[in-house]
């Protein structure tokens, strides 16, 4: 059975999934969203800017965990996408990513 931090993660990222894809309706929150466009080729892969806030409760606020999640998560399985993936499929590599995460969260070298 997965921890419920897990749980939330996951369902955190299925909302971002729909927010994006358009299956929930919400311009205001889809104005929130910054997407990182290059102008050219950089090393920098993540598909999300996270703005620099000024407090922690806006730091900690859902959609900002939510991007900053997705950009750690597809540091570690580098193939989902949001646009191209099917919900099953996007389902399956972020659970995926998921478990990784808490796994190398978890060891501890001696």
């Amino acid at each position: 059975m997965p921890t419920l931090q897990l749980r939330r993660q996951l369902y955190s990222m299925k909302f971002l999934y729909k927010l994006l894809r358009g299956t929930i309706d919400s311009p205001y929150l889809l104005s929130k969203i910054n997407i990182n466009v290059p102008s050219r080729t950089s090393r920098n892969r993540d598909l999300f800017v996270l703005a620099k806030m000024r407090t922690d409760a806006l730091q900690n606020s859902p959609l900002q965990k939510m991007m900053s999640l997705y950009n750690k998560l597809s540091k570690i399985h580098n193939e989902i996408d949001f646009f191209f993936d099917t919900k099953g499929n996007f389902e399956k590599k972020i659970l995926g990513a998921l478990v990784q995460l808490e796994i190398s969260c978890c060891i501890v070298v001696v």
